[in-house]
């Protein structure tokens, strides 16, 4: 069982998507950052792969990377001429969210939150003011052969977190054996999601995940998901603008909470795997 089960109990993070450019590289790098990371397997359809950091509180970070199949060298070059679009046009959303991180900028590029009926949750939030894409399957096959399967539901607005639902026991998708770190690191303490315009992305999240900010001042507006904060600010740098890009909004820093005061701080990555990423001790 999971050491702490806040996450689940009522909407909360399911997990981080944490875009790399070599799944082979980043599980160097953060096994090297103390973390246990779990290889997770091949997306439904070969594009993709991922691995895993589980947490005690039963979310994870999601290492996603391209996989060396001779189609990517057609999604890169249409990416080039600015004709991505129309070389996705028979993905679904969720898999067209996929190629898009995998492609790059790389880092924290997208979340979801856990639900127990993904359309059911769909149709709300549509009730709501929110364009969602149809509910659809999604699976991963992983290195043991075991197919792991769920639902996701998307907003038209791919800056927007998406819901998931398991149809496979949960543990198969996110396996609690992996959730022990070398760093101690145990469950998420704070997002923030660079916002070109925060209460207009808060609003947003407000109408998707039916909930209320719990604080809306100067420093940004901060929500409560489980156990996790997610905070909605502006840039305040060069590097946030430039990581914001041309996107509406994005995840970019994460906080995390760990059992070991001796290994708070920052978390350093080599620069083409940069995740702005701080261990906080669990008193704080």
């Amino acid at each position: 069982m999971f050491a702490c089960q806040e996450v689940f109990m009522g909407i909360g993070i399911d997990h981080l998507v944490i875009g790399v450019p070599s799944l082979e590289a980043a599980i160097t790098a953060w096994r090297a950052a103390g973390f246990h990371v779990i290889e997770g397997g091949v997306h439904a359809g070969g594009l993709t792969h991922n691995a895993l950091v589980v947490l005690e509180d039963g979310s994870y970070l999601e290492l996603l990377a391209p996989t060396n199949a001779v189609r990517w060298q057609a999604l890169r070059a249409a990416a080039r001429v600015g004709l991505l679009d129309g070389a996705l046009s028979g993905f679904s959303p969720i898999q067209k969210r996929m190629v898009r991180y995998a492609l790059g900028p790389y880092g924290l590029v997208d979340f979801a939150v856990n639900v127990e009926d993904a359309a059911a949750e769909a149709e709300a939030a549509e009730a709501r003011g929110v364009l969602m894409t149809p509910a659809i399957e999604g699976a991963r096959a992983r290195p043991d052969g075991r197919e792991v399967r769920w639902i996701t539901a998307t907003p038209q607005d791919a800056d927007l977190p998406f819901f998931i639902q398991d149809l496979t026991p949960r543990e198969w998708r996110v396996p609690v054996e992996g959730a022990a770190h070398p760093n101690q690191a145990y469950s998420i303490r704070k997002l923030v999601v660079l916002a070109r315009r925060p209460a207009e992305t808060a609003a947003h999240y407000e109408m998707l995940l039916d909930v209320s900010p719990v604080r809306f001042d100067e420093h940004g507006i901060l929500f409560a998901l489980g156990a996790a904060r997610v905070e909605v600010r502006e840039p305040i740098s060069d590097e946030e603008r430039n990581a914001l890009g041309n996107r509406a909004a994005r995840p970019w820093a994460l906080e995390l909470r760990t059992h070991d005061t001796h290994m708070a701080g920052t978390v350093e990555f080599p620069p083409e795997l940069h995740v702005p990423l701080t261990l906080v001790p669990d008193a704080l």
